[in-house]
């Protein structure tokens, strides 16, 4: 069965569920939030496939990618010591490939043979998958005066919106947007857990940070190899009661 066919069958349920829901609490949260992470891939692929070997090889040595994100989530249940919210946000999560050295570039050849350029010797490439997510929570939580702390536990609907295309030489560096192709998965699912702690303002108005961590649970392309990916992050901004 195709994989964007399971997840959406996952998805809408949920999704329902959170719009035909009727909150019976007086007050309700609203936070408004944005963060930075650094992200990497996890590459999957089938270990008994002994050909796939040298092609795991190039693929070796990627590094991590900062991003930025921002979005908004709303409260729907509300008791003293337990929560549950949903809500919206544009995240991105990608990779650098391997940084390749001592590269020669067709500038350098001339109609009188080779000609280095020294400032030209280092080619890396990468990507950032921008996705539309719809993070679920559950949250536990214990109020200490003014300070809140809270734990989350995610499950998080994608749905990948733009690729960007990253090129970084000894000059600097150039990006590119791009729409998926048909075998980049435009749906996808990820889990987490989030870490952080309100701090109370007023009757109104709380400081929200925290940190956490989110991974997807399908590969990212429908191919022998694939890769799922992960990342580390933060976010600050403001929670209002209303």
């Amino acid at each position: 069965m195709n994989m964007n066919i399971q997840i959406k069958n996952i998805l809408l349920p949920i999704l329902v569920a959170f719009l035909c829901k009727e909150t019976a609490f007086a007050q309700q949260k609203v936070e408004f939030y944005v963060g930075y992470s650094e992200s990497f891939r996890i590459l999957s692929y089938d270990k008994s496939d002994s050909t796939l070997n040298n092609t795991l090889a190039s693929l070796a040595g990627d590094t991590k990618v900062r991003s930025f994100n921002g979005g908004f989530r709303y409260r729907i249940l509300d008791k003293k010591h337990l929560g549950f919210k949903a809500g919206i946000e544009v995240n991105a999560l990608g990779f650098m490939d391997r940084k390749l050295t001592n590269v020669r570039w067709p500038s350098e050849i001339t109609p009188e043979g080779y000609q280095a350029d020294f400032l030209l010797k280092e080619l890396q490439t990468g990507r950032k998958y921008i996705y539309l997510d719809m993070p679920l929570a559950l949250e536990l939580k214990k109020s200490w005066g003014r300070w809140t702390p809270y734990i989350q536990i995610e499950l998080v609907p994608q749905y990948l919106i733009s690729i960007k295309k990253i090129y970084k030489t000894d000059l600097g560096k150039e990006t590119d947007f791009s729409s998926p192709s048909s075998l980049i998965q435009r749906f996808n699912l990820a889990s987490g857990v989030t870490i952080g702690s309100y701090y109370q303002i007023d009757e109104k108005w709380s400081i929200l940070l925290n940190g956490y961590y989110r991974r997807q649970l399908f590969g990212i392309v429908d191919a022998p190899i694939t890769a799922s990916l992960y990342a580390l992050g933060c976010n600050t901004g403001l929670s209002m009661n209303f």
